[in-house]
């Protein structure tokens, strides 16, 4: 079968998708039609309004096909292999060829002021689907979720909001309109009322399209009174799964608190373990843990980890969850997620700033039953001649690797295996502040798009 792509409006009148790379049979191609070598894969990367923030997007392409464009598609940059925009005005695109490994990542570390702490994000792939958990909304917390449309033709979304007591009723919440190439903003305490208020100690959301895509990104901020004491973004964690693995949880002191979301209609009977440096442990009063269908359940893991690193794991029966880790290290914190992620796959390649301010700890967990190795190889740059470390870990184990310190360090990674799982934790002093932050290495970040649509001649006219 050979692959080509069509034209925008052909796209638009047959999938209602744009920018997406489509299967068509073979034989003499539409008129204006180009091979799906030439196709680019995009992710947004978000940016901060705030004048004096230190907010730093890094990017990094395998191949040097990295493009950065604004999100409006204004201005674009030349190809390049690696990518440092310091206080971008507005969202970035940044896009690779379908077949390149490529990342980007944005850093703050603030001491004081409205962006306060020491945080990460990853610029985000558009999609129709996206679960965030363990956000936080009461009188000292504050969250807002942004919606980047990176595409040519609008997007309609819908959220969806489960708190300790189920599914909310949430005003504004279906058919939110984000314009092609901009952005729009969601702030979660407009879609808690006195009639239908979001409870408990954390809630989940659901972000959902009915036509288009977008890269939803969402800024947690802690205050006491009028003054900010942390800002964090909460990634999009894995979607509902059985199985679901959280790696980066630091050692030492703080507080470490589980939010796990049930979705479904069922009742989810779940175990919690830690795959720490020694093996696999039960993490003590968490052996019957149920969340009922369709809401959010918290529970501190502070007492049962001790200050141990390593990974958490969750698996469920009858029904599917999506979790994440919220944690600080303690005195004057700073807050941090954990997002859960998926396997990182053969190969990848992901880009962490800003590491020679921090102390940037590489935790590879092997959530299957055989000893695995992984190659591991961190440069400065893509092309950067780097030594090979070949690390073992075992099997339900969690390995701690310390990188080297550098302005940027891009890492790279492969494994024959598909049961390793991986987080990048930065810690350092933030002014009075200790910081940390977490970096999942997500499989989608760090390669080729494997989505493929498949033109289905039945649809559209």
């Amino acid at each position: 079968m050979k692959r080509w792509i069509l034209p925008l409006a052909t796209i638009a009148a047959t999938t209602g998708l744009l920018g997406a790379s489509v299967l068509i049979p073979a034989g003499t191609p539409p008129a204006g039609t180009a091979p799906v070598s030439n196709a680019r894969v995009s992710r947004v990367c978000p940016y901060l309004s705030a004048e004096s923030v230190e907010w730093r997007i890094v990017a990094a392409s395998k191949e040097g096909q990295l493009i950065s464009t604004e999100l409006d598609a204004k201005t674009k940059a030349d190809p390049t292999d690696l990518l440092t925009v310091s206080g971008a005005k507005q969202p970035l695109r940044i896009s690779a060829p379908r077949s390149d490994q490529f990342a980007g990542t944005g850093w703050v570390s603030e001491s004081t002021g409205s962006e306060r702490g020491l945080s990460s994000v990853a610029c985000a792939s558009p999609s129709q689907s996206a679960w965030f958990v363990g956000a936080l909304l009461n009188p000292d917390a504050t969250a807002d979720l942004t919606l980047f449309n990176a595409d040519t033709t609008d997007a309609i979304v819908d959220i969806a909001i489960f708190d300790e007591n189920g599914r909310v009723a949430t005003p504004g919440a279906r058919g939110i309109v984000v314009r092609a190439l901009s952005s729009y903003n969601v702030p979660l305490s407009a879609m808690s009322t006195a009639s239908s208020p979001i409870a408990g100690t954390a809630f989940s959301i659901h972000v959902e399209t009915s036509a288009g895509r977008v890269a939803p990104v969402l800024r947690q901020r802690l205050w006491q009174g009028n003054d900010l004491l942390s800002a964090e973004w909460l990634e999009p964690t894995q979607a509902p799964s059985r199985q679901v693995n959280l790696p980066g949880v630091p050692a030492g002191d703080g507080t470490r608190s589980l939010s796990i979301v049930n979705p479904g209609d069922r009742t989810a009977r779940v175990t919690v373990e830690l795959l720490g440096t020694e093996g696999v442990s039960v993490l003590p009063g968490t052996e019957e843990i149920e969340i009922p269908p369709a809401t959010t359940k918290t529970f501190d893991l502070t007492d049962a980890l001790a200050g141990q690193p390593g990974t958490i794991r969750l698996g469920a029966s009858s029904a599917e969850i999506a979790a994440s880790l919220r944690i600080d290290l303690g005195a004057a914190p700073d807050l941090g997620f954990i997002t859960g992620t998926g396997p990182v796959g053969a190969q990848g390649l992901w880009v962490l700033p800003a590491t020679k301010n921090a102390v940037a700890v590489l935790q590879l967990a092997n959530a299957g039953d055989k000893d695995v190795q992984v190659v591991l190889r961190a440069a400065d740059s893509p092309g950067a001649a780097a030594e090979a470390q070949i690390i073992d870990v075992r099997a339900g184990t969690t390995v701690l690797v310390e990188l080297e310190k550098r302005d940027i360090t891009v890492l790279q990674l492969s494994t024959s295996d598909a049961g390793v799982f991986a987080a990048a934790v930065a810690t350092g002093k933030v002014g009075d502040l200790a910081g940390v932050t977490i970096m999942p290495l997500n499989p989608g970040e760090s390669g080729a798009d494997p989505t493929q649509i498949t033109l289905d001649p039945h649809v559209g006219s």
